[in-house]
């Protein structure tokens, strides 16, 4: 399908899917089109597994930007080895810490379900999943801390931070 490339063609698969999710959660190929500068035509074939061709680069921020989601750029970090982790996924004005619980909770939450998961000796697939949330909740929470404490640090040497304001779609 993808003739010489640098990458296994499995990963150029998966890119592929993550384009197709990503047009599904914008609302399809028509919205898709309509925000970006690419036509439907041209959003189908990236999509498809039968065409060469992939989103360019500006368009998946296009779309990620609706899709207030990452689904080709959390794809994209994790064949490179690096998971994507939002900076600040509950806005919160606690103190550090009580994050600092929600930290250790979570933590607690991940040694829980491994050790039940491996009381049997080994893990199946659906324990891998149930740990891999646990994990995901636990960085949630140290992105949660990490963002406050980038706030007071800011809020003390007088900056004023700027929010992200995007254009509404």
């Amino acid at each position: 399908m993808l003739g010489a490339r640098e990458l296994p063609e499995a990963d150029y698969l998966k890119l592929k899917a993550a384009s197709r999710d990503l047009v599904r959660a914008v609302g399809g190929v028509t919205k898709a089109a309509q925000v970006t500068r690419l036509d439907a035509g041209r959003i189908s074939r990236a999509a498809s597994n039968n065409d060469s061709s992939f989103l360019p680069l500006d368009v998946v921020a296009d779309l990620e930007a609706h899709a207030e989601d990452p689904i080709v750029t959390r794809v994209l970090a994790g064949m490179s080895g690096f998971t994507v982790v939002p900076d600040e996924v509950t806005p919160s004005r606690s103190s550090p810490l009580q994050l600092l619980t929600a930290v250790v909770k979570e933590g607690a939450d991940v040694v829980a379900t491994l050790t039940e998961a491996y009381a049997d000796g080994e893990l199946d697939l659906d324990e891998i999943a149930m740990a891999q949330e646990q994990i995901r909740q636990d960085m949630e929470a140290l992105a949660n801390l990490n963002k406050r404490l980038a706030d007071l640090a800011r809020e003390k040497a007088g900056v004023v931070s700027i929010k992200r304001d995007r254009k509404p779609a």
